[in-house]
């Protein structure tokens, strides 16, 4: 590794903004490249399985918490989360063993910004239904945020083990693979870095913001044949990204500590 590198340091030179994942998440903070937007939390392809062993409701009881559910799905729809988190409520009260009422309230109020209750009524799910993918998704996208916003307060051991969260959930996730990447390298790991950067470009070889940050590890750990891989590939998918990496390399070769916060 080059003597006096600033790991931390090279995730604030890319002057390029890209959209960042995840509902309201926003600009993606300087400290990283930001990713690709990623769909926002959505009806499932189908409908979750019945809990084994849960007790039939009642009729009427089973119809009310149907209506409810229906028309909190319909507020889902129409964007208008606060009416969709009342009627949930309903639904759930009715039938709490409701995996379907569970995670669409928890998709309300994460549209809604309230974190803390959105990953509750999402785990609540996934109890009832280990195997509900959806929720495993949702949950990843929220503590891929989470991590997001502490890299951004300048806290990467706080953000990766967050974001170690985000990728166990959703695996998938290209996004979380690349902003855990950032936060180990921020702290001096560089070989679990380097995994989770591999990954996300594996996951997503369109991802510009994993293989520059990718070239940049590259480079720190003075494998230069990797470096010029990085540069090659950034040329031909994004050059402005490609000329930011150029000028770390000649930076670097012509002064010992060039990265400063």
């Amino acid at each position: 590794m080059h003597r006096g590198f600033r790991w931390s340091t090279v995730f604030l030179l890319a002057g390029l903004v890209y959209p960042a994942a995840v509902w309201s998440q926003g600009n993606a903070p300087k400290i990283i490249r930001g990713t690709p937007k990623a769909p926002a939390l959505s009806a499932p392809a189908s409908a979750p399985r019945t809990v084994p062993g849960s007790a039939a409701k009642p009729p009427g009881e089973a119809a009310a918490a149907a209506a409810s559910l229906q028309q909190g799905l319909k507020y889902l729809d129409a964007g208008d989360y606060d009416r969709a988190a009342k009627a949930l409520q309903q639904a759930l009260a009715a039938d709490p063993h409701s995996v379907e009422a569970n995670y669409y309230l928890g998709v309300a109020w994460a549209a809604q910004g309230d974190q803390d209750r959105a990953i509750d009524r999402l785990n609540a799910a996934l109890r009832l239904n280990p195997d509900f993918r959806q929720a495993q998704v949702a949950l990843g996208g929220i503590y891929n945020q989470q991590g997001l916003t502490l890299l951004r307060q300048g806290k990467p051991d706080q953000a990766a083990r967050l974001l170690r969260e985000a990728v166990a959930h959703d695996p998938q996730n290209d996004q979380a693979c690349n902003n855990l990447g950032v936060a180990l390298g921020q702290q001096g790991k560089y070989t679990e870095s380097l995994a989770a950067l591999e990954r996300a470009v594996t996951l997503n070889p369109n991802n510009d913001a994993a293989q520059f940050n990718l070239g940049v590890l590259h480079y720190s750990l003075g494998d230069k044949n990797a470096t010029v891989q990085q540069y090659a590939i950034l040329t031909l998918r994004n050059p402005a990204a490609a000329d930011e990496l150029f000028r770390i390399i000649q930076g670097t070769s012509e002064v010992a500590t060039p990265f400063r916060f």
